[in-house]
């Protein structure tokens, strides 16, 4: 009776295929990737933070960092597992996506800008989320990664708030600047990074077990919500919007009519209390007449331009980051669907939709798989929200040219990352549909 009150079905399910294929290298008999997961979270912190910004002297940072992680994942890779990488169907669309940005390349007006974004940018892409998925397989790893994005988010919101409570608004005479640069210069940009880490923090604060715990992501909320506001971002508020949807439909089952009325009104007194120009800047998403500066009838332009180049240009496009040759207006299309359209062509466009859509699917199965079962409900809620923040991205990108960008690659990362530690443990019980009470609990740390 002893012996056999020492195991639990996980123990037992080695003899269990993961259904995507994962191997099961336990991380207590083998740490492994321990060193790859430190130089993957340095690389994040130097993508984020970008102190270079601040000291020129580490302006090749992220690339060391990025040859150091290369250089210790490959071989502890090869030792661990016998091969390179693991092949969730999400690396495959991407490494689609990469053989047609090379392939656009030589079609480029400008080539040199095409090879600099595609080398000195979409290759680290490539490369880095191969380590992310290969490395973060454990929970603990999951939190740690996603907690440097958290921390680059709160600093980037609370400089917006800084700076509009201290009058430093050059956009437009109201609208805060990117605090950092790269991918977060354009404010735009920074608020659809805001975005997609809100729907995260608010299934942490959920699921965590202390009062004090919650009342810490409660704050981190309002912060990157006030620090969203304070950019005016229209894309940003579509994104927001969507993620908003996605939030209230999934985690109202069984009471969504009160869900949707509380939901509309947070909406109602979200808009109320915000700056009174906000609601003026957005009702130009639907009245370009009201936008005095003329961004919104300009980017409907772009749009059009962009449309337009990836339909006589439909097989390899026009080369990677080679849009803005064809416009007069010398600017990109501020729309990532017809960026990757008109730039790498019409199947890369495919492809694009395809690693977005392939995870959301995933997730939404574990959703299903753990919505009834109380010893898991962190990866029911961490799989909601993922899909948030993925509808977040989706919704808020048709506005924005954001499809190089990291914010995308990593949200997939993400959610490869919790599928591999769900199909590895829990899910290779549950997809047998043993009873919940014989499942054992593996609360994710908050």
């Amino acid at each position: 009776m002893a012996a056999s009150n020492t195991h639990s079905p996980l123990s037992d399910a080695p003899s269990l295929p993961a259904r995507s294929g994962w191997l099961v290298v336990p991380q207590h008999d083998r740490p492994g990737h321990s060193i790859s997961f430190g130089f993957l979270v340095l690389f994040t912190l130097l993508l984020y933070f970008r102190p270079q910004d601040y000291f020129p002297a580490l302006d090749r940072g992220q690339l060391i960092a990025a040859a150091l992680t290369a250089m210790w994942f490959v071989p502890t890779q090869y030792l661990l597992e016998g091969r390179l990488t693991a092949r969730p169907p999400e690396l495959k669309w991407l490494l689609g996506l990469l053989a047609l940005a090379a392939l656009s390349i030589p079609l480029a007006v400008d080539r040199s800008d095409s090879i600099k974004i595609f080398t000195d940018q979409f290759v680290k892409i490539v490369a880095m989320f191969i380590v992310m998925i290969n490395v973060v397989r454990t929970q603990s790893r999951w939190k740690w990664l996603f907690w440097v994005a958290l921390l680059a988010g709160l600093q980037l919101a609370g400089n917006a708030i800084h700076d509009w409570r201290t009058g430093q608004t050059p956009l437009e005479g109201y609208r805060v600047r990117g605090a950092a640069g790269g991918m977060f210069a354009d404010p735009n940009d920074m608020a659809l990074f805001l975005v997609t880490i809100m729907p995260i923090v608010f299934v942490l604060l959920l699921i965590a077990r202390s009062w004090w715990t919650k009342i810490f992501y409660g704050l981190c909320l309002f912060v990157l919500v006030g620090g969203m506001i304070f950019t005016y971002s229209r894309g940003g508020f579509i994104g927001f919007t969507a993620m908003f949807a996605v939030l209230a439909y999934k985690l109202g089952r069984g009471r969504r009519l009160l869900i949707g009325a509380l939901s509309l009104m947070v909406f109602v007194g979200f808009i109320a209390l915000a700056p009174g120009n906000y609601a003026t800047r957005l009702s130009s998403i639907t009245d370009t007449s009201r936008d005095t500066t003329g961004s919104a009838s300009e980017r409907q332009q772009l749009l059009f331009q962009s449309i337009q180049v990836a339909i006589t240009h439909p097989v390899f496009g026009v080369g990677m980051d080679n849009f803005y040759h064809y416009t007069d207006r010398g600017k990109p299309s501020h729309n990532a669907y017809t960026q990757v359209a008109a730039d790498l062509g019409l199947p890369a466009l495919a492809v694009y939709l395809g690693f977005m859509l392939v995870p959301l699917m995933q997730l939404r199965r574990m959703e299903h798989e753990t919505a009834d079962v109380p010893s898991h409900s962190d990866i029911y809620y961490l799989s909601v929200g993922l899909q948030a923040s993925l509808a977040g991205y989706m919704a808020s990108s048709f506005f924005l040219s954001v499809a190089y960008y990291w914010i995308v690659y990593y949200l997939v990362g993400y959610a490869v990352c919790l599928r591999r530690i769900y199909e590895t443990g829990p899910g290779r019980v549950l997809g047998r549909v043993l009873p919940a009470e014989t499942l054992e609990e593996r609360p994710l740390p908050v």
